[in-house]
């Protein structure tokens, strides 16, 4: 998804990487060999979002686009079937998702949405988490459920709720574009994004577990945002990390 779908200049792709050496990656997280300190050099697989980013606005573009310069992907939504007739994915047994990836010094964004209890819309609650992999290294982002910010439109909900953990319909990445209100300070942050997928695992964790790494995303966060002025979730991160935990 992206800008590109009402008329922007952005672009994205995703596709299956085989056959590259990961050294560092876990074996346990997927396939390849195990080395003798447990990690792997893992030559089996991953997935690679990439493309470019652009904040202006062609002139046929879409009237609905109003900003431009966002992209990402999404999981597909689940369809019922006879054997699983109400298809969502259950997190509730987990207090933190675990993303091994190899990013390009950019921000991105980590999405959940979830199926409202009361309504059982699936359309408005979405829960973003900005991180900033370092530069072509593997390493793991670990996000606690908790630290994740309810958003709606990529802004920040003055009512923060729990997230529906045991209703998640679609999980995204995509990558932070600007926050600033003018064209040229959001150009700054125009051009080319690699970021590489390796895998998405929940994690089971104590509270001061949760507690440390929640205050690490906090500071990062914040920092990043001041650092790149990262768009929608990564601001609503900032201004909202007193209510995350």
């Amino acid at each position: 998804f992206g800008d590109f779908e009402h008329g922007g200049s952005s672009t994205c792709a995703f596709e299956l990487i085989e056959g590259e050496e990961t050294e560092g990656v876990d074996a346990a997280r997927g396939d390849g060999a195990r080395n003798d300190d447990g990690t792997g050099t893992n030559e089996g697989r991953f997935a690679r979002l990439s493309g470019s980013i652009s904040s202006e606005i062609p002139g046929g573009a879409s009237a609905r686009l109003k900003r431009s310069g966002f992209a990402g992907v999404r999981t597909v939504h689940l369809q019922p079937t006879m054997l699983n007739p109400d298809p969502v994915l259950d997190l509730d047994a987990f207090e933190a998702l675990s993303y091994r990836v190899r990013g390009c010094g950019r921000m991105y964004i980590a999405s959940v949405r979830t199926e409202n209890w009361m309504t059982g819309d699936s359309t408005e609650d979405v829960w973003q988490a900005a991180f900033t992999p370092p530069a072509n290294k593997w390493v793991d982002i670990v996000i606690p459920l908790d630290a994740f910010t309810q958003t709606y439109r990529g802004r920040a909900m003055a009512d923060h709720k729990r997230m529906s953990a045991n209703r998640v319909v679609m999980l995204g990445v995509a990558v932070a574009g600007s926050a600033a209100s003018e064209l040229h300070e959001r150009a700054k942050l125009d051009g080319t994004y690699t970021l590489d997928i390796h895998s998405i695992i929940g994690l089971r964790m104590s509270e001061d577990e949760i507690e440390r790494t929640a205050a690490k995303i906090r500071d990062a966060a914040g920092d990043a945002a001041r650092r790149q002025r990262g768009g929608f979730a990564a601001f609503a991160l900032n201004l909202n990390s007193e209510t995350m935990l």
